[in-house]
């Protein structure tokens, strides 16, 4: 992906000068401090974003890549958002949603690594 960073990087400006702006308003530390985690957190992402990807910055179109293997649907992935809205709801509600949706979590996620197998062998058999 190409130019992928670039909406991050913009964000990272707006959100710089917004925390500059608001520092010479406000002066307040708590918002500033807030401003300054969200500058770190958004850095890191632009950051992490161009060392899995050098091209992140370039402009143009992507080069040719090896195969892909693309999944429609995923029930493993469904699974797990499923087990982790049950356990929210356990987390606020009572102990047995907690458990069911920390099992629902554990499957989906073993079955997810299966899916991620399977996917890898099916790209080294091509």
């Amino acid at each position: 992906m190409r130019g992928g960073v670039r909406p991050i990087l913009i964000w990272l400006a707006i959100l710089f000068s917004s925390a500059t702006l608001n520092a010479i308003w406000t002066g307040d530390l708590v918002q500033i401090g807030m401003f300054v985690i969200a500058l770190g957190t958004v850095g890191s992402l632009v950051i992490g974003v161009i060392v899995a990807n050098p091209d992140a910055l370039r402009r143009g179109e992507p080069g040719p890549r090896g195969p892909e293997v693309v999944v429609r649907r995923s029930f493993a992935a469904f699974f797990l958002a499923l087990g982790f809205a049950v356990f929210v709801f356990g987390w606020t509600f009572g102990r047995f949603p907690l458990l069911v949706g920390g099992g629902m979590m554990i499957a989906g996620i073993g079955r997810l690594v299966g899916e991620w197998r399977a996917q890898r062998q099916a790209v080294r058999a091509r």
